[in-house]
């Protein structure tokens, strides 16, 4: 991971399905330039997902965070505002259509420029897993 940061130099970094609770990490992170986070911990060693960044570059605002999801907006001089959805989704499929759902909501209800990046653990066979 130092390596990855040395050579790429991110202003935010997006981790999903961590493992492990965010705090096990942040003097990690914080070392490395990134002293702003939001984050969602896992559940047992299930999921999790952290939005880390550097404030001095740019603005992160949290705007939702479930265990599948963190929604915020992205500001940074001379750009326009964006949203970003961090997403981890849930192996369980009432938990994921939900998930979904609220995308889609999210979706027709937001007129902003829109990126979602993550792990949708959506298969069609299992055999895709």
């Amino acid at each position: 991971m130092s390596d990855l940061l040395i050579n790429h130099g991110p202003d935010i970094l997006v981790l999903v399905e961590t493992k492990v609770p965010f705090s096990s990490m942040n003097d990690f992170f914080k070392s490395n330039g990134f002293n702003a986070n939001s984050f969602s911990n896992p559940v047992g060693r299930s999921g999790g997902i952290w939005v880390l960044w550097d404030s001095m570059k740019v603005n992160v605002s949290a705007v939702e965070v479930t265990n599948q999801v963190i929604h915020a907006t992205i500001s940074r001089a001379d750009f326009e505002d964006w949203v970003f959805s961090a997403v981890y989704g849930s192996t369980n499929l009432m938990a994921c259509d939900l998930m979904w759902y609220d995308l889609q909501a999210k979706a027709a209800n937001d007129n902003n420029r829109w990126m979602l990046a993550g792990d949708f653990n959506d298969h069609a066979e299992s055999s895709e897993k």
